[in-house]
């Protein structure tokens, strides 16, 4: 992510949006861990603030304790597409957003439409959890209804599959560049700061997990027999 913001996007400053921006400790449940990328970036980045999202407020307070308290709006609330404008109006990080990040493990595309949508702002730089258990061509995705619980829907169905995503976006004029594991990372088509083309869903699903090293327990229903078959 510091590449591609490097190549497209270093004469703004940065700014942030990161919902489900909490930070979690790696247990034997959620053995694919990492720290959250973007936010990193914020350490990395001279000048720039941040919107940091999540309702559980010892989540949020891991993500914040290394950043510049100074530049970082943290709130321990829900996302919703009700309350998204809000919270971006709270942050004050303007109309040039660098970074839209969004694991919320319940509407993330919902969310995501009233970012583009309703608020209408334009990111540079996407990054979504993508629902592998749904690979491309399967276009799933849970949406938002009002009054419908809050929280993390993961043991029942949540997200959008990357396929879903990719055609969502690509209507809105922007491409996949990389699928690590769940993130999959959309860049705005003018801002595309690469000589090669986008990558296709199918391509993207194919050759993290045909090539995925390491236990995860994020594979998707009968990961052997897929493999198989796409190894065949």
């Amino acid at each position: 992510l510091l590449k591609v913001l490097d190549l497209c996007c270093k004469k703004h400053p940065v700014r942030i949006a990161n919902f489900g921006a909490g930070e979690y400790l790696p247990d034997a449940r959620n053995k694919t861990y990492t720290l959250d990328p973007v936010n990193e970036i914020l350490r990395h980045a001279r000048r720039g603030r941040a919107l940091l999202v999540d309702p559980n407020r010892e989540r949020l307070h891991r993500a914040t304790r290394e950043l510049p308290p100074e530049r970082v709006v943290a709130l321990a609330e829900f996302a919703t597409p009700e309350t998204v404008d809000d919270q971006l109006r709270r942050a004050q990080l303007g109309r040039e957003l660098t970074v839209l990040k969004i694991d919320i493990d319940a509407f993330d595309c919902s969310l995501l439409s009233a970012v583009l949508d309703v608020v209408q702002l334009r990111p540079a730089v996407i990054v979504m959890e993508a629902n592998v258990k749904f690979p491309p061509p399967l276009q799933w995705n849970v949406g938002f209804v009002p009054g419908m619980a809050l929280g993390s829907r993961i043991g029942r169905p949540w997200g959008c599959s990357l396929a879903y995503q990719a055609a969502f976006l690509g209507e809105r004029q922007y491409s996949l560049l990389h699928l690590d594991i769940l993130d999959a990372v959309f860049v705005r088509d003018d801002l595309w700061p690469f000589p090669w083309r986008p990558l296709h869903p199918q391509e993207a699903f194919e050759a993290h997990f045909l090539h995925f090293v390491g236990d995860s327990n994020f594979r998707p229903p009968m990961w052997d027999r897929a493999h198989s078959l796409l190894a065949g």
